[in-house]
């Protein structure tokens, strides 16, 4: 009997401490935390086999910015320009998310129609609206009735310098704009565009670089140069190209152009043949490798004289294969493919002008020849 009264009291005491639990309630706190895999975007040499546009359906996907009117010929964008470029005039258009991290390069069929070359700048946004505008490529297009492929390649060059420095996530992109002589001066012609793909590394051109040579003897126009900003207009006079300067300096102010590949490795000081009129000033000259990375840690400068005749001035990049901006890295000297120029680099804004007849890479070895010295 005492048994049975003594799991009876250890019953109702269990029971009553039961009842005097509170409802537990479950939040985030007692779940399992699982990684979260990161979105990306569809391969984009996968998706849709790597076009982007065809142009086959309707363009209205694309927008215009001021200056540029689209419209669509048969299977063609066309792009009507009228004075684009120094205020980095562009259209474009959103795209479905693309994962471009195994498929950097955007191989772009077109012609254009107008007076002059028109320099075409690609840039590409992510969903952060981060944009890899801190070395864009960009390529001259041809005058023409036919239509040839251009390559603009992404790789390591997934990086925003502009508001401010982030690096753009190639995995996630989701916009392209397209720049007609962005920064440089105002362009009016029509652009036509036939397709715009998503190709590999392995499809670019093979391009031999030279060993040294002509950049340029001025005896063409002006249509491979660009100036950044208005303190600096080219302009062509006889065989020579004149730098007519209004305050350049303090900004960095830059000019240049695209060059044929070249191996510095076999020769790399540059001759420059110049001249001043209005005063002295500091000109530099930078290299830009295949990869976007500059000759910027150790700048390599000459004052160009203010002389009736022209002056050979020479500029030795050996040992000078290295970037401090936008971040440090390695110049590789075996692919130069551009040329920056500076008047006055963060000194006082030059007022005046230079004119260039010759630019050439050559080795040390006619170096030695030119000037006498070991």
């Amino acid at each position: 009997m005492k048994f049975v009264v003594s799991i009876l009291v250890l019953l109702a005491v269990t029971a009553k401490q039961c009842a005097s639990f509170e409802p537990q309630a479950l939040d985030d706190k007692h779940q399992i935390a699982v990684p979260e895999e990161q979105e990306i975007g569809a391969p984009a040499c996968v998706y849709q086999k790597g076009t982007l546009d065809d142009f086959n359906n309707e363009i209205y996907s694309w927008w215009a910015g001021e200056g540029f009117t689209l419209s669509k010929v048969g299977d063609t964008l066309k792009a009507d320009a009228k004075g684009v470029g120094s205020k980095w005039n562009a259209f474009g258009r959103e795209m479905t998310l693309l994962d471009f991290s195994n498929c950097p390069v955007l191989k772009i069929r077109c012609r254009a129609e107008g007076e002059k070359p028109p320099t075409l700048i690609v840039h590409m946004k992510d969903v952060n609206n981060y944009d890899a505008n801190a070395d864009a490529p960009k390529q001259r297009i041809h005058i023409g009735k036919d239509f040839r492929d251009y390559y603009f390649s992404f790789n390591n060059r997934w990086k925003q310098s502009w508001p401010d420095n982030q690096i753009v996530d190639p995995k996630m992109m989701n916009s392209i704009l397209l720049f007609i002589n962005g920064g440089m001066a105002d362009w009016t012609g029509v652009l036509y565009i036939d397709d715009i793909k998503a190709v590999s590394l392995d499809q670019l051109p093979v391009v031999a670089a030279t060993s040294g040579g002509i950049i340029d003897d001025f005896s063409d126009e002006l249509y491979s140069w660009w100036a950044a900003n208005e303190k600096i207009n080219l302009e062509k006079k006889g065989d020579a190209m004149l730098l007519d300067c209004n305050g350049a300096g303090s900004n960095y102010e830059t000019f240049g152009r695209s060059i044929n590949e070249m191996d510095f490795t076999k020769a790399q000081i540059v001759r420059i043949k110049a001249r001043a009129e209005g005063g002295e000033p500091m000109l530099r000259i930078d290299f830009k490798d295949k990869n976007g990375h500059t000759t910027n840690e150790f700048p390599a400068v000459n004052k160009i004289l203010e002389t009736p005749d022209y002056k050979d001035y020479y500029y030795n990049y050996s040992g000078k294969y290295s970037q401090t901006y936008p971040d440090k890295q390695t110049v590789d000297p075996t692919g130069m493919k551009d040329l920056i120029g500076f008047v006055n680099p963060g000194g006082p804004g030059f007022i005046g002008k230079i004119y260039i007849e010759e630019i050439e890479v050559i080795d040390d070895k006619k170096y030695q020849q030119l000037t006498g010295k070991q």
